[in-house]
């Protein structure tokens, strides 16, 4: 079993106060990461993958002509 002393736990809190990410605009510190930001954090590139084939799948479908603005917001 670990123990740790109370400096050592503060210690952590400190490095742990300065992690974080970036989801979209705004930073999600660890100390108050969600479960849902944690999820859309792992997934935003598959999303993002998915968009561009959906975008390509559009334009070849309406021969380059494809309402995109309309279409894009659908993706959402």
């Amino acid at each position: 079993m670990i123990t740790y002393r109370r400096r050592d736990m503060e210690v952590w809190l400190l490095i742990a106060q300065s992690l974080g990410w970036r989801l979209g605009a705004a930073e999600v510190p660890l100390l108050t990461l969600t479960v849902k930001q944690a999820t859309l954090l792992e997934l935003a590139p598959a999303y993002d993958a998915l968009r561009v084939r959906h975008m390509a799948f559009l334009r070849d479908a309406y021969g380059g002509a494809a309402p995109l603005a309309e279409a894009f917001t659908s993706l959402r």
